[in-house]
């Protein structure tokens, strides 16, 4: 087998403008370098298991989901809480708790997170929150890092998302909800959860709302004045789902969409035949997500692609001089990981998901020499973004035996 662009796979270089691939055929390492772009810093999780800060341009190699890594790509977001990290600031307003700040280390490593300690108010709620401008109608994510010291539950309510959740911050179970959708409790070691969900607004303002509970579904009680929780890293952000952290000290803050790609690649694709393959996971949300080898436009392309969640669906696809030679679209679950692989050859081709032939076809033309030349984290020109995930984004210049794709795909 000859992979002739390899990217990732535990094998990580970053630099700024740069994400390396790389080709390693008879030993030889001759570098690939992806050019990559966002026009703002950015936050990852690193192999540490700490948050920290990303450079303008600089990729992203996080360590959130997987041990060996992933490229991750993340379109632009903006954290409309305005003091994301500071709950001692009179943005937050307070009901039957004090803040103890810069209490104890947060994600990032750092000495900033504050304590939330309830009062000895009776038949309260004990809570902080921020309100802020939002557009009525469309998705919105909240998410909030809480570390557990002395109650086991908190809920996360957010007033023009008509929706709260309910957090089990001891054992990092999610508890009774409303109006929620895509809710996650995350562990990030050191004791911190990343609480999230997402819902649609209802309103042209909300209240973020991160209270202690007594038990699930139990905010009002008899605070006893010295229990607390550790809270980090606020996030109230526009989509379907929570995003990297976002830190604020002051505005809103945005994240730049990122994007990657490279040109130039004639002699490493092979266009007649091969097979392109990825391991990776997208965020869902309204919009497809592809992987394409192309010639710099639309009509002459290979993808593997994501649909929109409104039917969620992997599909493989090879269009020829804008012919569609092959397509093949595939029912899963886009939550979760995925090996793919499409192999082109002419009168072959395949798609396989995670170790099963899901499709084949004896019929269709494929490239002349030379044809494909560019690698895209999307379609040409931008369009179907990636955004997700990346372990293992392989180019062979052979096509591939039935098992051998089936051992390249099998988790």
């Amino acid at each position: 087998m000859a992979e002739t662009i390899k990217l990732g796979n535990n094998n990580w270089a970053t630099k700024e403008g740069n994400m390396l691939a790389y080709n390693d055929e008879n030993g030889n390492f001759k570098p690939i370098e992806l050019d990559f772009a966002r026009s703002s810093s950015a936050t990852v999780l690193k192999r540490n298991g700490l948050i920290a800060d990303v450079a303008i341009n600089e990729p992203r190699v996080s360590f959130e989901d997987s041990v060996n890594g992933a490229f991750k790509l993340e379109p632009q977001r903006t954290n409309v809480l305005t003091y994301s990290n500071d709950f001692t600031n009179a943005d937050w307003a307070k009901l039957g708790v004090t803040i103890d700040s810069n209490s104890t280390q947060s994600p990032t490593a750092l000495i900033d997170a504050d304590s939330l300690i309830e009062d000895s108010s009776l038949a309260s709620q004990h809570f902080v929150e921020e309100t802020k401008n939002i557009t009525n109608g469309v998705d919105y994510s909240v998410s909030c890092f809480i570390k557990y010291n002395s109650k086991q539950w908190v809920r996360l309510f957010a007033s023009g998302l008509n929706a709260n959740v309910y957090f089990d911050v001891l054992n990092g179970v999610i508890g009774s909800s409303s109006n929620a959708l895509n809710i996650k409790i995350k562990d990030y070691g050191g004791g911190w959860f990343r609480c999230s969900f997402s819902s649609t607004s209802i309103a042209t303002t909300t209240t973020f709302k991160v209270s202690l509970a007594d038990n699930d579904g139990v905010v009002v009680y008899d605070g006893d004045g010295v229990s607390f929780n550790y809270i980090s890293q606020t996030q109230l952000e526009l989509g379907t789902f929570a995003t990297s952290t976002i830190p604020t000290t002051g505005t809103a803050i945005t994240r730049a969409a990122e994007s990657a790609s490279k040109t130039g690649l004639e002699s490493y694709i092979n266009s007649s035949e091969g097979v392109l393959f990825i391991d990776g996971s997208v965020f869902k949300d309204s919009f497809s997500k592809s992987i394409s080898l192309n010639s710099g436009v639309n009509s002459t392309e290979i993808q593997l692609g994501y649909t929109s969640d409104v039917d969620p669906r992997v599909f493989a696809l090879v269009r020829v001089s804008n012919s569609v030679e092959y397509i093949y679209y595939h029912n899963i679950d886009q939550s979760l990981n995925h090996l793919m692989a499409l192999k082109w050859k002419p009168n072959d081709f395949s798609f396989f998901v995670d170790g099963v032939k899901v499709n084949s076809q004896l019929s269709g033309e494929t490239f002349s020499a030379n044809t494909l030349n560019v690698l895209d984290l999307s379609r040409s020109g931008g369009t179907s973004q990636f955004i997700g995930n990346i372990k293992d984004l392989r180019v062979y210049n052979t096509a591939l035996t039935d098992l051998e794709l089936q051992t390249l795909t099998t988790i």
